[in-house]
């Protein structure tokens, strides 16, 4: 009963009111609100990102909410309700945040840390575009929506100082976590899409890596080769192998090398933000995104450890190639964090993709790999620690085939 009088005092503010009652920006016009560039952009981030359909009142609500000066209580109420039953959100941020304040966070507190970082992120234009990268990602509109989800759910002034302090709902387009990269693969203009991608490799350009002196800032182009012979000569992931996993030719394992290269760039030295992951999403002849593994080399460049080049490649050049391939013209770029696996899902490594069956254990064999090879690691213990955390997804669900598959591995390393 609560919620339908919620519903219906909403709707009845919807009619324009006596002028001088109310200030204009805290009136709501239902057919106007309901077609602007800002709700079209939320209902498309929370049905797609979040997995949650929204009503006609939760979307008045938002942009009461996000877009006057004084919004209504009812739509206040609805946000709360509608954060609170939203059940998909990123689980990390929520942990990171919770430690970050000192207290546990509720069901609207955690999903609405994750709209909140898709605020700006994931939000086209009024002219199509995704936001400039460089310099300031953000807009100070922007930021002051991301800040008035945190009021509104009830975040105190202090913990909201320090949630946006921390740069956790202000990440870069190098860290790009919406959950479906193909999104926009049928509709993003030639020109939008040209313009995308410029902005990102002109981010990847001018992007400095980490100080930290205990891990490598970039590779020189014989080292990003050396690293790119490890993973291509993998036992399990190598070109070789493919068909043995993939005998009809329909998943390629792109994602697979790349995760691979991912490993081995760790396993070199490298510090973790100077290894992304790289997507090309388009109509690419009859695949519908690539993948693969980048590492930072000197000044601006970038790597792209391919095995499809045969050796450690450009970005330019990679990008070239499948540019041949880009049927429609509006092929997109995205920038990732590494551990990111797939274009269909922002799901770092995890047991869902690890075991899903039709990959036919080549994760499991992965992985089997590196455990047999972990104890002859005798260096850089931060990619042990790392790799362990891949090797506890792995085992978590191992059964009494374990042996075979490490007995198979040792095989194919002998052969």
């Amino acid at each position: 009963m609560k919620y339908i009088l919620l519903v219906l005092f909403l709707l009845s503010s919807c009619s324009s009111l006596e002028k001088g009652k109310r200030s204009p920006s805290s009136s709501l016009d239902c057919e106007k609100a309901l077609s602007s560039f800002f709700v079209n952009n939320y209902k498309a981030m929370i049905e797609t990102e979040m997995n949650y359909k929204l009503s006609k009142p939760q979307l008045l609500a938002l942009h009461n909410v996000l877009h006057t000066d004084d919004p209504i209580a009812p739509a206040i109420h609805l946000v709360n309700d509608m954060f609170a039953n939203i059940t998909d959100y990123n689980e990390n941020y929520a942990s990171y945040i919770s430690k970050l304040i000192a207290r546990e966070l509720s069901q609207r507190e955690k999903s609405s840390l994750t709209f909140a970082r898709l605020i700006g992120q994931n939000e086209l234009d009024k002219t199509g575009m995704f936001p400039d990268p460089t310099n300031n990602f953000y807009t100070l509109d922007q930021i002051k929506r991301k800040d008035t989800v945190l009021k509104v759910v009830g975040f105190s002034p202090e913990e909201r100082f320090e949630i946006m302090k921390s740069k956790i709902l202000l990440n870069k387009i190098l860290e790009n976590d919406q959950f479906d990269l193909t999104r926009f693969s049928h509709t993003m203009s030639k020109e939008n899409a040209e313009e995308n991608n410029r902005r990102t490799i002109e981010a990847l350009e001018t992007f400095i890596p980490s100080k930290d002196f205990r891990r490598r800032p970039y590779v020189k182009k014989s080292e990003a080769n050396k690293i790119f012979r490890k993973g291509f000569f993998n036992p399990v992931a190598s070109f070789f192998r493919v068909l043995e996993y993939d005998p009809r030719g329909s998943i390629g394992f792109c994602f697979g090398r790349a995760m691979t290269m991912h490993i081995e760039a760790l396993r070199f030295g490298l510090h973790e933000s100077s290894v992304r992951k790289i997507f090309v999403v388009g109509d690419l002849d009859n695949w519908q995104f690539h993948v693969a593994t980048i590492v930072k080399g000197e000044n601006k460049k970038w790597y792209v450890l391919d095995p499809f080049f045969l050796r450690a490649v450009t970005i330019d050049t990679w990008v070239k190639r499948w540019k041949k391939k880009d049927q429609k013209g509006n092929m997109q770029i995205y920038i990732t964090n590494a551990e990111r696996l797939s274009a269909g899902s922002n799901h770092v490594y995890d047991f869902v993709d690890f075991y899903f069956s039709g990959y036919k254990n080549y994760f499991r064999d992965l992985l089997a790999y590196y455990d047999e090879t972990l104890p002859k690691i005798r260096k850089n213990e931060k990619f042990k620690e790392r790799l362990k955390i891949y090797l506890r997804i792995f085992k978590e669900k191992i059964t009494s085939e374990f042996k075979q598959f490490k007995k198979r591995v040792k095989e194919n390393i002998s052969n």
